[in-house]
Formats: C-alpha cells, sequence, structure tokens
C-alpha cells in the first residue's frame, strides 16, 4: 500500500511517501517539501502547492492521502484562512486523483508516534526518525509531520 502524509503549510507544504507491506517494514519513497515564497501572490503560492501536490500523486500513486486535520487558534484566525486555501487545494488534487483522503488531528498523530498527544515537535522528529530507522533526526518538521502522518496511518489500520 502506498500512503501519502501531507503537512499542509503556505510557506513550505511537507510531504512523505511510503510503501507499506502488512507486518513487513515501511519503505520510504518519498520526502519532499513544496516551497513557495513569501513574496509572491497568494494565488500563485496555492497554485504552485497543487501543481507541486498533483506531480507527487502521480508518481507515488498512493491508495490514501494522509492529511493533518485543520485546527485553529482564535489569536490566528487569518492563519487558519491561509491554511484552508492550501488544504482545499491539496483535497482537489487528490480529489481528481481519486485518491482517498484521512485527516488525522496533530494530537492523534502525536500520541501515535511518541504515546502522548501533547508531544513536542522534537519528540515527535525523534521518534519518526526512529520509526523510519534513520541515523540522524530529520531536521523538517514539516517532513517529520508528514511522515508521522503516514505512520499514525499505520498504526490506525493494524488496529
Amino acid at each position: 500500500m502506498n500512503i501519502l502524509g501531507i503537512d499542509p503549510g503556505l510557506r513550505i507544504t511537507g510531504c512523505a511517501g511510503i510503501r507499506y507491506k502488512f507486518n513487513g517494514p515501511l519503505e520510504i519513497v518519498l520526502l519532499q517539501e513544496l516551497k513557495t515564497q513569501s513574496k509572491s501572490p497568494l494565488s500563485l503560492r496555492i497554485a504552485e502547492i497543487y501543481q507541486g501536490v498533483s506531480n507527487i500523486l502521480q508518481r507515488l500513486r498512493p491508495e490514501v492521502v494522509v492529511l493533518e486535520k485543520i485546527y485553529s487558534h482564535y489569536r490566528h484566525p487569518a492563519t487558519s484562512a491561509l491554511l484552508g486555501h492550501v488544504r482545499g487545494v491539496i483535497v482537489l488534487a487528490a480529489e481528481l486523483a481519486g485518491v482517498d483522503i484521512i485527516e488525522i488531528p496533530p494530537t492523534v498523530l502525536k500520541k501515535a508516534v511518541t504515546g502522548r498527544g501533547h508531544s513536542s515537535k522534537e519528540q515527535v522528529k525523534m521518534m519518526v526518525s526512529y520509526f523510519a530507522g534513520f541515523k540522524r533526526n530529520l531536521k523538517s518538521e514539516h517532513l517529520s509531520d508528514a511522515l508521522g502522518l503516514a505512520i499514525a496511518f499505520i498504526h490506525r489500520i493494524k488496529k
């Protein structure tokens, strides 16, 4: 089964593809960040993310896209609105590619990989890197979150 985890972000969207065989090792087939320029118009940035995700979907052909569920903080409503744009084009790209979409809240991701729903970003990076068999922690929290989402999905289907 091919699984694509995506950590949506307007500046950096993290994408992690894994190939999973039931009761076998997970094989990382993609670790990629889609970056946009903060000075570019919003429409261009959204289009770049859409195109990047569409290209990854074509190459990887996943059975499922695992997306971090949206959350909003009352102090930052504009951030939630911008993140909604990014998530919208990711969902559109997946739907047009015929790929199922699963949403996982950040606390479920953290609990699946660290055992605690309120772990730090550093703890998530450390455990995701461990599960992936890396000798060092991933430097990018966007990639570790994307890979963590794919791992959390595997934990969910194993139950």
